[in-house]
């Protein structure tokens, strides 16, 4: 399973420039009618005491855990169920990059910061991903990043959020076959909104 924070910054990162582009007009749909859905009710808290860190995922969706990669040092992936489902969300991950390759994408402070100081809508020199937005998520400011071209796992979109706290990446990512609604985009701001460093 590939989510989009390993599909993006796996790469060189050579020669990359930052522009702006129209927004897309995929995010949002709001013809779309929103189930009605407590969010916060739908959720249980994720705890990882090896890690250090906790969120509120998903209620009874299934979680694998990934540690023996080279590239990250945790992935913990949630899949739901044919009843738990949550709109067109098909995963949920979390990765944990404290030591990232020298050449990986989205992982360093410099990049980071660009991704910061990029306005909404930049994208890197591939066109495929954007910056949706930044967010406070646990008193640090972190960059929300968008998208919806070929995933490799055809997925139709991905959203992640990057959380970086002294050395260590976290990326919290959602993928989804079918729309990007209000739902969704509900469901993945309050995951993401809740993680906590907890050491």
């Amino acid at each position: 399973m590939v989510v989009l924070g390993f599909a993006i910054y796996q790469g060189t990162g050579v020669g990359r420039r930052w522009k702006t582009v129209p927004a897309p007009t995929v995010p949002v749909a709001r013809t779309t009618p929103v189930p009605t859905i407590d969010v916060a009710g739908s959720m249980e808290l994720f705890s990882n005491s090896k890690f250090k860190y906790a969120f509120f995922r998903p209620r009874g969706w299934d979680v694998t855990a990934i540690t023996d990669n080279k590239n990250f040092d945790d992935r913990q992936i949630f899949l739901p169920t044919e009843t738990t489902k949550k709109g067109s969300i098909s995963e949920i991950s979390l990765t944990v990059i404290s030591k990232p390759a020298n050449s990986a994408e989205l992982a360093t402070i410099a990049d980071y910061n660009k991704w910061l100081e990029s306005p909404i809508w930049a994208t890197d020199s591939s066109g495929l991903v954007k910056k949706f937005g930044e967010k406070m998520v646990d008193g640090n400011r972190s960059v929300v990043l968008w998208q919806d071209k070929e995933l490799g796992d055809e997925y139709d979109w991905s959203i992640m959020t990057w959380i970086r706290k002294g050395n260590v990446n976290y990326y919290i990512t959602a993928l989804g076959l079918g729309r990007f609604t209000e739902l969704e985009s509900r469901v993945f701001d309050y995951v993401s909104g809740s993680f906590r460093i907890t050491n």
